[in-house]
């Protein structure tokens, strides 16, 4: 994509994630931006929709809400991603381990029984991050590849030095994830307070049919979902103390099986894995109090002047489950 006054934007968007792409189509088509005045920049651009429906279906799954379909139609992303491997879920089957799967104490939500057509859609990281991709690029936002390495602010301006030349905007957002390169080099601190515990992902077929249902077992010391996948496989996050999980990593397929048909309860059959395994260590960062220029304190509040991060409470993925979710109530861009 060509640049706009010689690397000078409104806005650069640091972070080409699924975070990073939606802020920067909404900033032009709802906040009244040119496109041509706002880029985003990233070490790695996503792949084309073509592309990533070509390959091998990703591990990490979001489970989008009926508030991210709204966004995502906003972004003009929606219609791609239901039209690749998407898998809308219509009910939810939560129960807790000292209670029977399919007994009366079990938690079920029908969207049937609020009139709707899904509670919600399971897709894959790499489809939901490629259709926001292919939705910047045919609006004709400014696509940089490299890294952040330096950030100044000047008087009326934030400079920022990305593959060895200077790009500049009257504001910079940072949407590069959880070890943000823009909030350390924008002197924003943080505390990470570790959980103790440990996500683990895979692909799994059960002897049952999952019925378009998202199930979900408190367990004693974590949680285990399945949710549905097109085809008939499910996604599970089974979060458990570290030390399991990493012992789970490395046992052989059939232990594992028969571990997670355990802590399942049988509630869809025999389990059988479909894919690897793979884990995400979980635990929260919290914002520190930074003081500005002008001597005002702020905490938590993840911004500074013409530095901004994109709050995970407007839009965020929680590691249990893995959902994304753009916020309960509509979301609006002004300039």
């Amino acid at each position: 994509m060509s640049e706009a006054g010689n690397g000078r934007y409104d806005v650069v968007v640091v972070g080409a994630g699924p975070t990073g792409l939606a802020c920067a189509s909404l900033l032009v088509r709802r906040g009244g931006f040119a496109a041509a005045r706002v880029a985003v920049i990233d070490r790695r651009l996503p792949e084309t929709l073509e592309r990533v429906r070509a390959s091998a279906m990703d591990l990490r799954v979001f489970a989008l809400s009926r508030a991210s379909e709204k966004i995502l139609r906003a972004c003009d992303a929606w219609r791609d991603i239901t039209a690749t491997r998407a898998a809308p879920y219509e009910r939810m089957h939560v129960w807790h381990a000292q209670v029977p799967p399919r007994g009366g104490d079990a938690l079920v939500f029908d969207a049937a029984e609020i009139g709707e057509r899904d509670l919600g859609v399971i897709v894959e990281n790499s489809v939901l991050q490629a259709a926001l991709g292919d939705a910047v690029r045919r609006e004709g936002l400014a696509l940089l590849t490299g890294e952040v390495t330096a950030l100044e602010q000047r008087r009326d301006e934030v400079a920022v030095d990305v593959a060895g030349r200077s790009v500049s905007a009257k504001l910079v957002i940072g949407a590069d994830g959880a070890q943000s390169q823009v909030r350390q080099l924008a002197g924003l601190t943080a505390t990470r307070t570790d959980y103790g515990q440990t996500a683990l992902v895979a692909m799994i077929a059960t002897a049952r049919p999952h019925a378009n249902t998202a199930w979900q077992r408190f367990l004693g010391d974590g949680t285990l979902a399945f949710l549905p996948l097109k085809g008939g496989l499910s996604s599970i996050v089974w979060s458990l103390p570290t030390e399991r999980a990493e012992r789970l990593l490395g046992v052989a397929p059939e232990a594992f099986e028969r571990e997670l048909e355990s802590d399942f309860d049988g509630a869809l059959g025999a389990v059988r894995l479909a894919s690897d395994r793979v884990k995400f260590p979980l635990w929260r960062l919290s914002a520190d109090r930074h003081v500005t220029k002008r001597g005002r304190h702020h905490r938590n509040s993840g911004c500074a002047p013409r530095r901004s991060r994109v709050l995970r409470r407007a839009l965020r993925s929680t590691p249990r489950a893995r959902r994304l979710r753009y916020g309960d109530e509509r979301v609006r861009v002004d300039r």
